[in-house]
C-alpha cells in the first residue's frame, strides 16, 4: 500500500470513531522534551502535538505529530495513531493512559558525502502517559514513547506540557456532536515559508491559495494551489487535493484539523535525466491546520504542510492565511 492510501485510511478510520463517538473527551496537549536511541536518552530535543479524544470511559483514541530531534544522522519526525487504555483516579483529577498504535516517520538521513535522503515507513510505537487536569480545562500531562526500530534508529522520548480538554471531561462549556457543517465552503490566501528537509535546510517564501468544503459535520474536502518559492535546491509548485477530518470549539470560534492527499507537483530544478526511469511528479501532503474566526465570515487559519516526495526533497511549508467563509456551516 502506497503512502498516499495508507494515510487517507487512516483518516477515514478516525472520522468513523468520531461520529461514532459524538466527539467526547476531546483534548489538545502541546509537549517538550528529551530523546536519545537505545535504552537511553540524551540531551537531544523532542517535541509532540497530540489530539486525544475518549470514546468510552476507559477508552481513547489519539493523533499526534512527534519531533524526534536530531539523533546521530537522523532527523525524524512523523505521524502517529494510537489507540488508549485509560485509568483515572481521584474523582477523575489524575489518570494513568497506555497507548499503542503506528508510526508513520520521514526520516531525513544525513550521508557521509554530505547528501541527504529522505526515506519514509511505519513502524510500532509504544507510549505511557499520566496527566493531572485542573478545575479549569487546562491538564499537565508528561508522556514518555517508545518507537521501535526503523531505517537502523530507534528512540525513547520522554516530553511534558499543557494541554486543554475541549470536551465534558470537566467543564460543559459546550454542547456536543453538532450536526452542522465546522465548514460550509471556504477560500483562503496564504503567504508562508517553505523549508526543504535537507542538512541545510534551505528555505524561502511560499504562497497558496485553497478552497474548502463541507462533506459532513466533521469531514471537509480541499483543493488548493501551493508555490513553494525559490530555496534554491527546488523551485516547486503544484495542485493539491486533500481530505480534512475537523472539529470546532470554543463556541465555534476555533477549529482543529488534520487531511492527508496528493500533491501534483512542478519542479524546475529537477530536470529528467535521459535513459534514467524518473520518479513521477506524484507527492503526499499531511497537514494539521487550525483557524480563529475574526468575524461572521472572515478568519484566519494556520497550517503546516508536510510534502512526502519520491526523489529525497521532502519539505514543511508553514502557512498563514486570511480565509473568507460562507454558508450555513457557521
Amino acid at each position: 500500500m502506497n503512502l498516499p492510501s495508507a494515510i487517507l485510511r487512516l483518516v477515514l478510520v478516525v472520522a468513523a470513531l468520531s461520529s461514532a463517538a459524538r466527539l467526547r473527551g476531546q483534548e489538545f496537549s502541546a509537549q517538550m522534551g528529551t530523546t536519545g536511541s537505545g535504552l537511553t536518552l540524551s540531551s537531544h530535543y523532542s517535541w509532540q502535538l497530540d489530539y486525544r479524544q475518549a470514546f468510552a470511559r476507559h477508552l481513547a483514541w489519539s493523533v499526534a505529530w512527534i519531533n524526534e530531534g536530531h539523533e546521530l544522522e537522523h532527523h525524524r519526525d512523523g505521524v502517529a495513531g494510537q489507540m488508549w487504555v485509560v485509568l483515572p483516579f481521584h474523582s477523575d483529577t489524575f489518570s494513568l493512559a497506555l497507548g499503542a498504535g503506528g508510526y508513520h516517520y520521514f526520516d531525513t538521513e544525513l550521508l557521509s558525502d554530505g547528501s541527504t535522503v529522505n526515506t519514509h515507513g511505519w513502524t510500532p510505537i509504544y507510549s505511557l502517559a499520566a496527566t493531572y487536569y485542573t478545575r479549569t480545562p487546562w491538564f499537565l500531562r508528561l508522556t514518555a514513547n517508545r518507537i521501535n526500530r526503523a531505517n537502523d534508529l530507534q528512540t525513547n522520548s520522554v516530553v511534558a506540557g499543557l494541554g486543554y480538554a475541549f470536551g465534558e471531561r470537566r467543564v460543559r462549556f459546550r454542547r456536543m456532536a453538532s450536526e452542522n457543517l465546522t465548514t460550509d465552503h471556504e477560500f483562503t490566501v496564504f503567504l508562508g515559508q517553505s523549508i526543504v528537509n535537507t542538512a541545510e535546510s534551505e528555505g524561502a517564501l511560499a504562497a497558496a491559495v485553497e478552497f474548502r468544503s463541507g462533506l459532513s459535520p466533521h469531514l471537509e474536502w480541499s483543493a488548493s494551489w501551493i508555490n513553494e518559492g525559490n530555496p534554491q535546491i527546488i523551485r516547486r509548485n503544484g495542485f493539491a487535493t486533500q481530505l480534512w477530518v475537523v472539529d470546532a470549539f470554543l463556541g465555534k470560534t476555533m477549529t482543529l484539523g488534520f487531511g492527508v492527499g496528493p500533491y501534483l507537483l512542478f519542479d524546475r530544478k529537477r530536470a529528467p535525466i535521459p535513459g534514467r526511469d524518473n520518479p513521477r511528479n506524484l507527492a503526499a501532503l499531511v497537514s494539521p491546520t487550525a483557524t480563529v474566526r475574526l468575524t461572521d465570515h472572515w478568519q484566519a487559519r494556520l497550517t503546516w504542510n508536510r510534502v512526502v516526495s519520491t526523489y529525497n526533497r521532502d519539505a514543511d511549508i508553514f502557512l498563514l492565511g486570511l480565509g473568507y467563509r460562507w454558508g450555513d456551516g457557521w
